[in-house]
């Protein structure tokens, strides 16, 4: 499980872990950010990381790629229809892409919670992939009920 956080173990202290359907969850007090929850859906070459903060009181979407992006690598990923650019922002061995603008954080993850049939469609070293968001609503209200996060 700790693989999904892109964490050093000892960043963080999980306190509870859980599937939803083919979501990994968990709540971990993490040494930066507080409380924290974190929900992981997987693809054979790719994935959706949702990550909140209790502190921040929002929940970034990543999208890993695969590794070996250098920083500042740049991706176009298809988010319940609509194009959203994201980038690496760290050191090149990072496998997490985030939106560009700050502001598509809220956009996407409201974007994924109003369309049932959402799908998230990336393309990364190991070629295309698709993810099926189902069950977004219960994830969204595991990071409400356990981290006090909710969509504003």
């Amino acid at each position: 499980m700790l693989a999904l956080l892109a964490l050093p173990a000892n960043a963080l202290d999980i306190q509870k872990s859980s599937q939803i359907g083919d979501w990994q969850v968990i709540v971990a007090q993490t040494a930066n950010d507080g409380l924290s929850c974190q929900a992981l859906l997987n693809a054979s070459n790719g994935s959706l990381l949702l990550w909140g903060s209790q502190d921040r009181n929002s929940i970034t979407p990543l999208v890993g790629l695969g590794s070996g992006y250098p920083k500042g690598s740049r991706a176009v990923v298809n988010i319940a229809g609509q194009n959203f650019e994201f980038h690496q922002p760290k050191a090149a061995g990072a496998n997490r892409f985030s939106p560009i603008a700050k502001a598509d954080d809220a956009k996407i993850v409201r974007s994924l919670a109003s369309n049932r049939n959402a799908k998230v469609i990336g393309k990364g070293k190991g070629g295309q992939f698709t993810l099926r968001t189902k069950r977004m609503k219960q994830v969204l209200s595991f990071f409400n009920s356990n981290c006090g996060i909710s969509l504003r």
